[in-house]
């Protein structure tokens, strides 16, 4: 009769080695934090907080195909110097927040992003847009003001380009008026910090004409 054999043992002298241990990582949750009140002009203050809407937007629905999802493609998005009372600020604040917007851009996945600081007078506008295929327009709208704490959303007419736009106010910038346009070609969205929320929406609707192009 055979009996199983003991490990082989290492000789003497030879270094002992503990088994590995393998401790698996700590997952962390997604999520969106709202844009926090601003300092002085609050520009840098809201960029983060633009750019997780944005990547919560582009995240949204299946791959899906139909005219409208293709009609819609191929759209482009300009940064005009001037939108109405909207100026382009082009100086050491503004620069500072297109390189970070771009930079944290570019990991949207199947999406060409841009950034811009405009300003309104004295109160600055983020604005955020990116272009790619986006599919439950509406469900990514909707998971977008939820995301923001925006109330009162509103949607409007988004005019001859199609999609969506629907305007509400952030609490946490002071009630400050918050667009967002969607169609199944692009996405853009701008935070009027401080603005006039009787005037924001038309404001709006000028930048989506003036910026978006197929």
């Amino acid at each position: 009769m055979s009996y199983p054999q003991p490990p082989e043992q290492p000789p003497p002298g030879a270094p002992q080695y503990a088994p590995p241990v393998f401790v698996a990582p700590q997952s962390q949750p997604l999520g969106f934090t709202p844009p926090q009140a601003p300092k002085k002009s609050g520009a840098g203050k809201i960029v983060a907080g633009v750019l997780g809407l944005v990547l919560l937007l582009c995240l949204g629905g299946a791959a899906l195909f139909a005219f409208p999802i293709i009609s819609d493609q191929g759209a482009t998005i300009a940064l005009p110097a001037k939108i109405g009372n909207l100026v382009l600020d082009d100086g050491p604040e503004g620069k500072k927040a297109v390189d970070a917007m771009s930079s944290a851009g570019g990991s949207i996945a199947g999406h060409e992003s841009k950034g811009a600081l405009y300003r309104d007078g004295d109160k600055p506008v983020i604005f955020f847009g990116a272009t790619g295929l986006n599919v439950n327009l509406k469900g990514q709208l909707d998971d977008a003001f939820k995301a923001m704490n925006a109330t009162g959303g509103v949607d409007i007419d988004a005019g001859d380009l199609g999609g969506y736009i629907r305007c509400g106010t952030i609490a946490a910038q002071g009630d400050s008026p918050a667009c967002v346009w969607i169609d199944h070609g692009s996405i853009g969205l701008a935070i009027f910090v401080k603005g006039d929320k009787a005037t924001a929406g038309q404001l709006f609707q000028e930048m989506h004409r003036a910026m978006l192009s197929r």
